[in-house]
């Protein structure tokens, strides 16, 4: 009796950790990593100098869109005039926007930050008598908002981990059962 509990164990023990190494292989769910990519967009700005900025945030390691982050935008303009750092609203699916106020004729350089995952993101507004254009900043900093980040939706991925957990855990469990079964009927046999 002892034998065949003791081998029972050891079949079932086997092929029951291999089975979960292979669930694990997916990595842990969530590791986005702490630096992002922000998409900016400053839309021209109205006859009061307000525009509106808008941002898409997204972790740089897997482009998922980054919601509940602290993002802000600030404003660099002609002769060193600046826009103090104002607080982007979240909105759905990683975008965030806001207003800045850009009080003078010139080219101003938006500047939108984020803390958690880390990215920056430059525009450059040039103002003229009512009539404005929006490029990309130059220099090493630009690379973040050209980089359109590829953007997954985070709850399709959540639910597809839960249910690929399930589907492991009812694997795991089935395979177990039949092992015990079969050699339950060998032993008696």
């Amino acid at each position: 009796m002892w034998h065949s509990r003791t081998m029972i164990r050891r079949l079932v023990a086997g092929p029951l950790l291999v089975m979960v190494a292979l669930c694990m292989l997916g990595g842990p769910a969530g590791a986005h990593g702490d630096k992002g990519l922000l998409a900016v967009d400053v839309a021209p700005p109205d006859a009061k100098g307000q525009a509106v900025v808008t941002a898409r945030l997204a972790y740089a390691n897997d482009g998922e869109r980054v919601s509940g982050a602290q993002v802000e935008a600030a404003a660099t303009g002609p002769g060193g005039a600046t826009v103090a750092p104002v607080a982007l609203a979240a909105g759905a699916n990683g975008v965030y926007s806001g207003t800045l106020t850009l009080p003078a004729v010139g080219e101003w350089e938006v500047t939108v930050t984020a803390a958690a995952p880390s990215a920056t993101g430059r525009v450059v507004v040039n103002v003229a008598d009512g009539t404005t254009t929006s490029t990309a900043a130059s220099g090493p900093a630009s690379s973040a908002v050209s980089t359109t980040a590829k953007a997954k939706d985070s709850s399709s991925d959540s639910s597809s981990a839960f249910l690929t957990g399930v589907i492991c855990i009812l694997a795991i469990g089935g395979f177990s059962a039949w092992l015990v079964r079969r050699n339950v009927k060998r032993t008696n046999a």
